[in-house]
Formats: C-alpha cells, sequence, structure tokens
C-alpha cells in the first residue's frame, strides 16, 4: 500500500471535474462535500488564475482525506495552504472523529487481546490427545516438540531459573514473556545482540533490549518491556 500513490490517484481523478462528468463520480462528489465541510471556502479547491478547474495539491489532498474519514485535519496550526490555515478550510465533524477514535480503540482492543492470549498459549500450550494409532499423547511429547523448536535456544543458558525475566506492558498489567522467548532473549544478550525478533499468532515482533521496547512489525504498535523486579535473575 503506497499512500503517497493513493493521493496523487486522488488529486489526478478530482481533476478531471467537467460539464459532461458525471454526478455520482469523484470530481462531483468532492465538490458537494466541500459545500459542507468547507463552507465559504471551496475556492481552495480551485485554480487560483480563472477558478476554473478543480486543482488538488498534495496537501491539500492528505486534508481532504483526514477530514473526511477522521473528522478533522492534523496538520500543525501554522501550517498554511495557498495563504490560509489548512485546518481552518474545513469546518469539524464531531461524528466523524469519534466513529474513528472508537474504531481505532477497538483495534487497540483487538490487538492487546491477541497478544494476550499468544503469550498465554506461549506459556501453555495445548496437548495432544491422541495419536494416530490411538496412543494418548501427553505433556511429555509436548514438551519434546517444543524443544525441538528452541534446541538452539537451550544453548544460551542451561538453567531456565536463571534467565532474566522479561516482562512486556499490556495495558491493564505486566505479562512475562513466554519461555521459548526469554531464551532467546538470553542468547542474543551472549551473543551481543540487542534485537530480538519473533513470531506470535500471526504477526512478527521485535524486541529492542536498547529502548526495552516489543514492537508488532505489522502495526507499527509500540509497548514497553522490563525486567521482572527491575534486575536479572
Amino acid at each position: 500500500f503506497d499512500p503517497d500513490a493513493l493521493l496523487k490517484a486522488f488529486a489526478a481523478e478530482a481533476s478531471a471535474l467537467g460539464e459532461e462528468t458525471a454526478k455520482d463520480s469523484l470530481p462531483r462528489t468532492l465538490v458537494d462535500w466541500a459545500s459542507e465541510r468547507m463552507p465559504g471556502k471551496q475556492h481552495a479547491l480551485l485554480d487560483e488564475e480563472a477558478c476554473e478547474r478543480v486543482v488538488i495539491e498534495d496537501g491539500l489532498a492528505l486534508a481532504i482525506f483526514e477530514a473526511a474519514f477522521l473528522g478533522r485535519v492534523f496538520a500543525p496550526a501554522e501550517e498554511a495552504y495557498r495563504g490560509e490555515s489548512l485546518c481552518g478550510l474545513f469546518a469539524p465533524d464531531e461524528g466523524t472523529e469519534r466513529r474513528a477514535q472508537e474504531a481505532q480503540q477497538e483495534a487497540d482492543e483487538r490487538e492487546r487481546a491477541d497478544e494476550e492470549a499468544a503469550e498465554r498459549l506461549a506459556k501453555h500450550p495445548p496437548g495432544k490427545i491422541e495419536s494416530s494409532d490411538g496412543e494418548e499423547e501427553g505433556e511429555e511429547e509436548d514438551e519434546e516438540d517444543e524443544d525441538e523448536e528452541d534446541e538452539e535456544d537451550e544453548d544460551a543458558c542451561e538453567d531456565d531459573a536463571s534467565l532474566p525475566k522479561f516482562e512486556v506492558d499490556l495495558g491493564s498489567h505486566w505479562e512475562l514473556l513466554g519461555l521459548g522467548l526469554l531464551r532467546q532473549v538470553a542468547k542474543a544478550k551472549s551473543e551481543g545482540r540487542t534485537d530480538v525478533d519473533f513470531n506470535s499468532r500471526g504477526f512478527r515482533y521485535r524486541l529492542d533490549l536498547n529502548s526495552m521496547t516489543q514492537m508488532n512489525l505489522e502495526t507499527g504498535k509500540c509497548r514497553k518491556i522490563r525486567l521482572q523486579n527491575g534486575r536479572a535473575s
């Protein structure tokens, strides 16, 4: 997804307004929208010389998207467009802004719930019920599977009890990182590395031991991490 390409395509399409332009086209829809959201400022959409053509420049295109989908413009107060305050071109839409905030809050809550579920799953992996030949498989086989996945990490620390215990801030509480991930952290520290990449519940994450943060590489969401009790074991 290329935001710059999207804005340029929008500006090019909006600038195609003419006498034969259909009523339900993007240019006509934009003009109708501007009459409500840019009262007395619709001239900002037109060329400066004759005010006969729609001309959408990059800064204005982004502001239109913000006003339409987020309810307000997030440009700095001092940013100007053709000598006028960019924010001042648009009337606020509290309803759209509220819905955008609610949608963002719901997305954050879903991500937090997914991360909490992933942490619980990492600490308590589900056991297999029955093997193909009918024999029940218990915790021992589950532990063997986990050992195979983490055999490189085990070399970093002979005794799991001595591993530094890191926790991640989930908003409502601090959650201890899973054992496999703690082994990866211990190995990274022993090798002089400060970043640890890992996958969890379909997302890619990176632990930064310098900034003490955990970042979701897919969404950019960043959470704090800390040593349990403020020090390594």
